[in-house]
C-alpha cells in the first residue's frame, strides 16, 4: 500500500526525532564540562527554550483548536502550569518544591504557606488528570486514532520518561545503593533536559499537524 502524504509526514517526524536523540548523545559524549553545563544546566539553553515552548503551546491552543470549547482552556491552562514549573515557580515563593512530600513533612515553612502550596499543587494535578481524561475520551470516542493523537501520546510518554530520568540516579542510590558514574549522569541529564524541551514541541506539532482542524469540527 503506498504511503499517504500524512504517513510520509509522520515518518519524517520519526526520522527527525531519531536525529534529535543522536544529537543529544553526541553532546553528552563530546562536549566539555563548561559547554555541557551551558546547554543542560537548570538555566541552560534546553531548560530556557522549554519554557518558551510551553508558553507557545498555551497560546496556540485557542488559536488552532476550532471551534473553541471549554475543554480546550484546560489544556491551555495545563501548558501554562508547565511553563511556570519550568520557570521554577513551584519553589520560588516557598521554602521548597510544592510537589515534593518532604516539603510538607520536613520543612520549617509556616502551616499557612504549606496549605496554600498544597492547594496550588492539587490544582495542578487536578488539571493534569482532567486533561488526560479528556484525551482518553477523545480517542475512545473516535473511530480511529489520528496522527495528531499519536503525536500527543508521544508528548505524554516523553513527559513520563523525563520524570523517570530525573529521579533515576537518586532512586538507584537510595533504594539500591548503586552509584551512577558522572559519565552516565551526563547522558541521563542530556536525555532528560532534551526530552523536557521535546515534550511541549510534540503538543505544538500536534496542533499544527495536517487534519487537526478537521478533527476538531463538531459532528
Amino acid at each position: 500500500m503506498p504511503f499517504t502524504t500524512h504517513s510520509r509526514n509522520f515518518f519524517a517526524l520519526l526520522l527527525v526525532l531519531g536525529a534529535y536523540l543522536l544529537m543529544l548523545t553526541y553532546f553528552a559524549t563530546t562536549k566539555s564540562d563548561d559547554d555541557f553545563t551551558h546547554l543542560f544546566a537548570e538555566t541552560g539553553f534546553f531548560e530556557s527554550f522549554s519554557l518558551i515552548l510551553w508558553l507557545i503551546a498555551a497560546l496556540m491552543v485557542p488559536i488552532r483548536a476550532r471551534p473553541l470549547r471549554r475543554d480546550h482552556a484546560v489544556f491551555s491552562l495545563l501548558f501554562l502550569f508547565c511553563a511556570l514549573r519550568e520557570a521554577d515557580w513551584h519553589k520560588k515563593f516557598t521554602g521548597g518544591g510544592i510537589f515534593k512530600l518532604k516539603y510538607y513533612l520536613q520543612s520549617v515553612a509556616p502551616l499557612s504557606e504549606k496549605l496554600l502550596a498544597a492547594l496550588v499543587a492539587l490544582l495542578f494535578f487536578g488539571v493534569l488528570g482532567y486533561s488526560l481524561y479528556l484525551f482518553y475520551r477523545q480517542v475512545r470516542s473516535a473511530r480511529r486514532w489520528t496522527e495528531s493523537d499519536h503525536i500527543i501520546l508521544m508528548g505524554i510518554i516523553m513527559f513520563l520518561i523525563t520524570k523517570v530520568l530525573d529521579r533515576c540516579a537518586s532512586i538507584l542510590n537510595k533504594s539500591f545503593d548503586i552509584q551512577v558514574s558522572p559519565h552516565t549522569k551526563r547522558y541521563l541529564t542530556a536525555y532528560e533536559e532534551g526530552g523536557e524541551m521535546l515534550t511541549p514541541l510534540f503538543f505544538i506539532i500536534a496542533l499544527f499537524w495536517p487534519g487537526f482542524r478537521e478533527k476538531e469540527q463538531p459532528t
